[in-house]
């Protein structure tokens, strides 16, 4: 019964000093992986407007808004363009002569240079509005993080567009600097703009 004993203790006592050995062998240290480096978004990009081709460029020394929507929207773009407008009119005058609202419109086939044009003076008199085609159009969508989708439709038919709802600050340079979230608080946007305006 004792020898029993000591080899049933034995028989445990390799089991672990086994298993030991093979977690120590098998689980090295974790190594340390640097994570990749994402370019962050945004970037020059062209649009067109009713006085004719646009760059993001072009607007350099401004602080540009940009939204991406569509004309036909129900809901989501009068709202987040009112937000944009009640934004611009928190700006002092000699403020909001340093920003420009940009409304990319990505329902090019309802939506031309001209109507966008006033649509976009509708909400704010700092605002344009410019489209492109839908190739063009997802390349820049694409370069802010953002996308659209066009829901099927024969043509002839009414239909929607499934689409990012960010508001996009980018600096004088160029840069992107914040991204704001649908139905954002006017007094935010107003403040995020004040924080890049050129002296």
């Amino acid at each position: 019964m004792f020898r029993q004993f000591v080899l049933s203790v034995s028989l445990i006592v390799l089991v672990i000093v086994a298993a030991w050995t093979t977690m120590h062998w098998v689980m090295a240290p974790e190594q340390e992986v640097a994570a990749p480096q994402l370019l962050p978004p945004g970037g020059d990009f062209t649009v067109l407007t009713a006085d004719g081709p646009l760059s993001l460029s072009d607007l350099q020394g401004e602080v540009v808004v940009l939204y991406f929507g569509y004309a036909y929207c129900p809901d989501v773009c009068p709202t987040d363009l009112s937000v944009m407008r009640l934004a611009l009119n928190g700006l002092e005058q000699p403020e909001q002569e340093k920003v420009r609202g940009l409304f990319v419109s990505v329902d090019p086939d309802r939506d031309t240079p001209e109507s966008l044009g006033e649509f976009a003076g509708y909400f704010h008199d700092r605002m344009i509005g410019a489209t492109h085609s839908v190739d063009e159009l997802k390349r820049i969508t694409r370069q802010y993080a953002a996308g659209f989708i066009i829901d099927p439709h024969e043509p002839g038919e009414n239909y929607t567009v499934s689409h990012t709802a960010s508001t996009y600050v980018i600096d004088p340079r160029g840069e992107l600097r914040e991204t704001l979230s649908h139905a954002s608080d006017p007094a935010a946007l107003t403040a995020a703009i004040r924080r890049y305006l050129p002296n």
